[in-house]
């Protein structure tokens, strides 16, 4: 074999002896010449000695796309030829072929992965690693020797006795061999033997014993070693086709047939590896023909690895098996090491791995075993504090957690029910793993919620409206409008005006809270010492962020209106109505702070006409009077100074495209009634509007106006009741009695309802105490000893006949007829006294027992008590 190893050639030769019986190693290069020479004057000796001496011998390897190279015999090629045999001791050699050349790799040729020599004892054979880094010491591996099988019969073999200096070769032993990928065909006098490479046993035998003389006697044993179709020089058609076996005989060349050798391979390499070669399971898996052969492999394998302690192999294993999902997660929880459940998380990933993906199916799966492994994950977290380790290791550990989680999530964030999986993050106390699955699955209002009130970090909720899709956040943008303008009114702006598909008439509410509440703040700026006026950390926490140091700042809600008229062309009236009205404000509170004496605000408020309020707004005089420098007056168009409606004698207006376009400071409603009529951007149509909105406006808060005038008579009328029930008195007669002790009513504490119903304080606090808990029980019994204590009393006045109506607290509205204190003792005490009865009131007199919803609660018991049941019993026997 030669091969080209960085620009050099490189040779590999094996040949072997049979007396002695020797496997040489040869390795150099460039030719065989150089690599016979420097072996030569190494003195060194690359053979292996094996036992026994032999006859004859044959060397053979084996090329997977090509089959075996056949032994070398004259007329073959040296190149590809195989083992040889001679008489008399003679050598045997096989010459592999070359591997690769100065070209590059030839295609039609594959490197011999195997060989095989025959002994006087058995087959040896093993497997060959020819790389670049092979050595004559390390190019074989697996070297193993096979037995002969025992049914050969003595004195069949064709071996002969052997030379001097060694043991004479057995005479079972095979006249020939030819080699396949997983057997050896052993030929004998009489027979043709077919063993398993893979554990050397016999799987078919077939005679050759035949009466017929034109078959001749059997000689020996080839493999086609050719990779073309064609035949060999000479042969008969058919000859030479790769990978076919051929016996000869002194008549005849039969061909032999191989067909299905590797069916049962799979079986074979699976006993190996369970018999401790764990490399086998994958040359099983990989041989089998079939999803149940390559199932039954991966159980056992799976069962191999646990029984050894490998939970976390075996669970990858076991995944792909069919066999019962809840059986195996069992076996998983059963044997699990502690919280981490690394097996069992194994085994659902890897089963989660292998369900299909296709629309809907296996969703209800999917969703189960994402939803499980979930809860493994956060249970790892829950557990964490509690393994070994520095507090360092502890955080690496829990960073590593956090990343396998976030990765989870976004690998199967379609399989997670969302509404489950955000429950158990929270639960879990989880947030920026819920935040980062709430972004996943595209519930921004969950996330905008989180930036808003945790922290909290508004510019990382106005990132979140800039990125998301509109369709998604546009009705976000309205219900998160208001506390973004307050925390971070620039952020909000620049974020509305980047979707211009956004509705500004449902953004003016946020507009109208930020006007309100930037006038609040100029004002008290500018009530401030000019010392005192800064813009502090804690300004800006509390929404004035977007004022300069005086509150000069630009009014970003004017901003965004002129953005929306200007640059969006909107022709909505609110808008116009809206940006007017800014205007005004402005220019108002400029004026009022810096100009007392000016007329400007009643320009704002003639809105009915734009040149009636310009004419309001100069009728004092001259223009400044309205806050115009003076050259912003000698800039003013001709008409204007003449009043006029633009069609006067002066030269052309100069042309604006803002409606708020002047020099800087000055008024920007001033300079938009300063434009020509035909420029103006408000044309007589939305003047018109413009007053008809005002007076829509204007009936409403007429109509606002008197409803509140009805809900002040209403509380009005209802303070009237609560007064005439707070002076109202019940008459009680001379002879009326108590409900429940029928004795007169006057003789003692009583009280009365407005039901008509009247009880001795005694009989209504025993009547009511089984309704009452124990608590209730236990503050009645404290008032009613305080009140004795007290020298307060709750009865009423026997000797007027009638008592004086008292409210009580209490669902029934009770009225206590009990006169407290007398003339002496102090205020103080009277009060005190009085807020005793009151409470006292509220526990007994709540309500009437008679007609109350006490009544109605105890109509289920019976009239005569358990306990007094002997009692009536007795009384009522004749």
């Amino acid at each position: 074999m030669s091969s080209a190893v960085h620009g050099e050639t490189r040779v590999f030769v094996m040949a072997g002896t049979a007396s002695p019986l020797r496997l040489y190693l040869f390795m150099g290069g460039p030719t065989l010449e150089v690599m016979f020479r420097e072996h030569r004057e190494s003195g060194t000796n690359s053979f292996r000695e094996l036992p026994g001496n032999m006859l004859s011998t044959e060397l053979h390897v084996y090329r997977k796309s090509l089959g075996a190279a056949g032994g070398a015999k004259k007329g073959l090629d040296k190149e590809d030829g195989g083992g040889g045999g001679g008489v008399g001791g003679a050598a045997a050699a096989a010459a592999a072929g070359p591997l690769s050349g100065r070209g590059g790799v030839r295609r039609h040729k594959e490197v011999p992965h195997s060989f095989a020599l025959l002994t006087s004892m058995g087959i040896y054979h093993g497997s060959l690693a020819l790389g670049n880094d092979a050595t004559p010491g390390n190019v074989i591996s697996e070297a193993q020797l096979v037995p002969y099988p025992e049914a050969a019969e003595a004195g069949e073999g064709g071996g002969g006795g052997g030379g001097g200096g060694g043991a004479v070769a057995r005479s079972s032993s095979p006249l020939s061999m030819a080699m396949t990928e997983f057997h050896f065909l052993l030929l004998f006098t009489g027979r043709l033997q077919v063993v398993s490479r893979l554990n050397g046993a016999v799987v078919q035998e077939e005679s050759l014993e035949t009466h017929d003389p034109t078959m001749g006697h059997v000689l020996t044993l080839l493999t086609d070693p050719y990779t073309g179709g064609g035949a060999m020089q000479g042969a008969a058609p058919g000859i030479g086709v790769a990978n076919r076996l051929w016996l000869f005989t002194d008549r005849l060349p039969f061909k032999l047939r191989v067909s299905h050798e590797e069916r049962d391979v799979w079986m074979l390499f699976l006993e190996k590896a369970v018999a401790g070669e764990e490399a086998h399971f994958e040359d099983a898996a990989q041989h089998c023909k079939n999803a149940v052969e390559r199932a039954q492999v991966h159980y056992v394998q799976a069962g191999w690895y646990f029984r050894r302690g490998q939970h976390t192999v075996a669970a990858r294993y076991y995944a792909k098996t069919p066999c019962c999902f809840e059986e195996i997660a069992l076996k998983f929880m059963e044997c699990e090491d502690g919280w981490k459940a690394t097996a069992l998380k194994t085994y659902l990933l890897e089963r989660l791995g292998h369900l299909s993906q296709k629309q809907g199916e296996y969703k209800m799966q999917r969703t189960m075993l994402c939803t499980w492994l979930t809860e493994i994950f956060l249970r790892g977290f829950t557990y964490l504090p509690l393994d070994s380790g520095t507090a360092r290791e502890r955080e690496e550990a829990e960073n590593s957690l956090a990343e396998e989680l976030k990765s989870f999530l976004r690998e199967y964030s379609s399989a997670l029910d969302p509404a489950t999986t955000m429950n158990l993050l929270s639960k879990h106390g989880r947030g920026e793993e819920a935040l980062f699955y709430a972004t996943l699955v595209e519930d921004y209002d969950r996330v905008l919620a989180h930036h808003t009130s945790h922290g909290p970090d508004h510019k990382a909720a106005l990132e979140v409206l800039r990125k998301a899709p509109f369709d998604k956040v546009e009705p976000l943008v309205y219900k998160y409008s208001a506390s973004l303008m307050a925390a971070d009114p620039a952020g909000t702006i620049g974020t509305w005006m980047s979707k211009p598909q956004l509705k500004p008439t449902k953004l003016i509410p946020a507009l109208v809270r930020y006007s309100q509440r930037r006038k609040a703040a100029m004002e008290r700026l500018s009530a401030s010492p000019p010392a005192a006026v800064s813009v502090s950390p804690t300004a800006a926490a509390e929404g004035n962020a977007s004022l300069a140091a005086a509150g000069e700042g630009e009014d970003l809600a004017i901003k965004y209106l002129e953005f929306c008229v200007n640059d969006l062309n909107l022709k909505d009236a609110a808008i116009h109505n809206h940006l007017l009205a800014l205007y005004a404000q402005e220019e108002e509170w400029r004026e009022s702070h810096r100009h007392p004496s000016s007329l400007s605000t009643r320009g704002y408020k003639a809105l009915s006409g734009v040149d009636d309020a310009y004419q309001a707004l100069s009728g004092a005089g001259s223009v400044s009077g309205s806050g115009l420098t003076k050259q912003q007056q000698q800039q003013q168009p001709s008409w204007l100074a003449e009043g006029g409606d633009g069609g006067g004698g002066g030269e052309a207006a100069p042309r604006t495209g803002a409606a708020r376009a002047t020099a800087s400071g000055s008024s920007a409603l001033l300079a938009f009634i300063a434009r020509p009529p035909e420029e103006r951007f408000f044309d007589p149509i939305f003047k018109r509007e413009i007053c008809v909105s005002l007076e829509e406006y204007n009936g409403k808060i007429e109509s606002l106006r008197k409803e509140m005038e009805d809900y002040t008579l209403s509380s009005e009328a209802v303070q009237t009741e609560i007064v005439e029930l707070q002076q109202r008195s019940i008459y009680v007669s001379s002879n009326q009695t108590c409900e429940l002790c029928k004795r007169n009513i006057l003789s003692t504490q009583f009280y009365v309802f407005p039901c008509g119903h009247a009880f001795h304080f005694e009989c209504l606090l025993e009547n009511i105490r089984p309704h009452l808990s124990v608590e209730q029980r236990s503050a009645v019994e404290s008032l009613v000893a305080m009140i004795a204590a007290g020298g307060g009393g709750g009865g009423g006045d026997a000797k007027h006949g009638s008592a004086a109506v008292a409210g009580g607290r209490g669902p029934g509205g009770a009225t206590a007829a009990a006169a407290n204190g007398g003339a002496d003792g102090s205020r103080r005490a009277q009060h005190y006294l009085r807020s005793l009865q009151t409470e006292l009131d509220g526990y007994v007199a709540g309500e009437c027992v008679l007609c109350g919803d006490m009544m109605v609660q105890s109509v289920d018991k019976p009239l005569v008590a358990v306990e007094e049941q002997a009692e009536q019993m007795h009384q009522w026997a004749l």
